[in-house]
């Protein structure tokens, strides 16, 4: 958050302090993994909860995969469990990674991963395979759905009894689209998705005000006094009871996103999906009015790095949202040369317009090139990864170091930190 009488800019000519004496937090970790134009996000606590959002594209006309993708991201990272994940909607590009396709035997799903030789394998359908090795296939039967019905997946195979290396201790929100859309006419992967963590036990869906505010109550412990808290899903806003108009059944899906708080001492981040503001239902707007209520600054601006909505498209990234919730730093989540032309000119004309609060713009990849006037803008070609120990934060790739700032204060270190040298930088902002 950028304090406006703190608000000074410092180049790169400061000297690491001693810190004898001095405890070390451990760092929050937020990497924007690059599965092209999708969304994928991992959080890693201090504490070391796993907290996956979206997992990319199911792999549909030469899209990359995500199942694929985001399991050797994990792998390399690691990680090999997740504690949680959160489908923030429906759409391929976002659920596409956990689930498969239109057939089990198209793509790799990440909740149905084996390794082997450190790679995903690829699903070989459902006639001969047995994860678990029980003398049974890993689906049972169909859900219903006539011509178009998929396979629900053995509990056994999958869930606290199976053997699928991410799935055994994992908790699944998402926001109950069934709820506003009939079941058999979702998609064959959001309806996998489904089956999937019902099967396993695990699922949370988020459909009504009630699930919503029972989780908002209840945040997700990241350690450190660290917290991630869901603060909207299926168009209601939490802390308020009554639906964003245009984010029911008759209104695209993505209005009905998920969006995911992040706070860690001064640090604050969010990430939501796909939500609207521009056009349909406004739930940036009520969103944004939320953020700036439970804000611990003192002149309510609510975030530090803002993980722009849809990609960059001109639903969303509407200005007022923008203006109010004040981040210094954006990640835009697309794909290089993408047909939907994100980032749209217009919400880049809008982040220029915020550039005296916005610092620089990163990006997983170029996406469709644009004019960004003189703001600062970084297309990665990579996983961007938020570091922070909630004083300070840095952005680095996969590889090397970029920035680093001070949160509330918007100090930025540039040059001399593209070494990869990610240690403390201090300075004589008070």
């Amino acid at each position: 958050m950028m304090k406006a009488s703190l608000v000074r800019f410092v180049a790169c000519v400061c000297v690491a302090l001693p810190t004898w004496g001095v405890a070390i937090s451990a760092p929050l970790e937020i990497h924007h993994i690059n599965v092209g134009q999708g969304d994928s996000t991992l959080i890693i606590g201090p504490n070391g909860t796993i907290v996956l959002i979206d997992a990319g594209d199911a792999g549909y006309f030469g899209n990359p995969n995500g199942g694929e993708i985001v399991f050797e991201y994990l792998e390399d990272q690691g990680i090999t469990h997740l504690d949680y994940i959160v489908v923030t909607h429906r759409d391929a590009d976002h659920v596409g990674g956990f689930a498969f396709g239109a057939s089990v035997t198209y793509p790799e799903s990440l909740l149905f991963a084996d390794r082997v030789s450190g790679s995903i394998e690829n699903y070989p359908g459902t006639a001969d395979h047995d994860d678990d090795g029980d003398g049974k296939t890993d689906f049972d039967g169909d859900d219903g759905c006539g011509a178009d019905a998929i396979e629900v997946p053995d509990p056994q195979e999958i869930g606290y009894g199976g053997t699928d290396p991410y799935f055994p201790q994992m908790a699944a929100f998402d926001n109950e689209e069934e709820g506003t859309t009939t079941y058999c006419n979702l998609s064959k992967t959001f309806r996998r998705y489904i089956q999937s963590v019902t099967s396993g036990g695990v699922r949370f869906p988020l459909g009504s005000y009630t699930a919503l505010m029972a989780q908002y109550n209840n945040p997700i412990d990241l350690g450190d006094g660290a917290t991630l808290t869901i603060v909207c899903s299926n168009g209601f806003i939490a802390d308020n009871p009554v639906r964003v108009p245009g984010s029911d059944v008759t209104s695209e899906p993505n209005s009905r996103s998920i969006g995911v708080y992040v706070e860690y001492k001064d640090f604050d981040y969010l990430v939501a999906g796909d939500i609207t503001g521009n056009t349909g239902a406004q739930v940036e707007q009520a969103l944004r009015d939320l953020l700036v209520s439970i804000s611990d600054s003192p002149v309510g601006d609510p975030l530090d790095v803002l993980r722009i909505n849809h990609h960059g498209s001109n639903t969303s990234s509407e200005q007022t949202f923008l203006e109010d919730t004040m981040a210094e730093t954006a990640v835009i989540s697309c794909g290089d040369g993408n047909s939907y032309g994100h980032p749209t000119q217009e919400v880049v004309d809008r982040l220029v317009s915020v550039q005296g609060q916005l610092k620089c713009v990163y990006a997983t990849e170029e996406g469709t090139a644009r004019n960004w006037q003189g703001l600062c803008y970084k297309p990665i070609t990579g996983a961007v990864v938020i570091t922070t120990d909630g004083v300070e934060y840095s952005v680095t790739n996969d590889s090397a170091g970029l920035d680093s700032y001070w949160v509330d204060t918007a100090v930025v270190f540039i040059d001399g930190f593209e070494s990869g040298d990610v240690s403390r930088w201090s300075s004589s902002v008070p």
